[in-house]
């Protein structure tokens, strides 16, 4: 399923285990609640601030040599970071205690349908 439109409704942190709930509008007012689960999660943060005042994304921009983010996911390899940008402008940093290895993922940016 692809991902256009994310809303974060609410995050939870048990034993490493990061629990971010969603809703995935796939159209006007449709859309589905889900759950994504990442393991191995070091620190997390999350602003409902606008890109522009937060600095370690600004950071980011500039490092990446791009004007906009246009995706919903961004994965930092060197500073083991992943930042998920949803439809109101707010940003979630997620930083894991392990060496990430993304290749082997298993489409974990689905999450499970609720």
């Amino acid at each position: 399923m692809k991902l256009d439109n994310i809303v974060i409704d609410s995050l939870e942190y048990k034993n490493s285990l990061l629990y971010i709930f969603y809703k995935n509008y796939y159209g006007y007012e449709k859309y589905f609640n889900k759950v994504l689960i990442l393991k191995d999660v070091k620190n997390f943060t999350y602003t409902i601030e606008e890109l522009a005042y937060h600095t370690e994304m600004y950071g980011f921009l500039n490092e990446l040599e791009l004007e906009a983010f246009t995706r919903v996911f961004y994965r930092n390899k060197k500073l083991n970071k992943l930042y998920i940008f949803d439809a109101n402008y707010s940003v979630t940093i997620i930083e894991f205690s392990k060496k990430m290895n993304w290749r082997n993922q298993k489409r974990w940016w689905d999450g499970i349908q609720i």
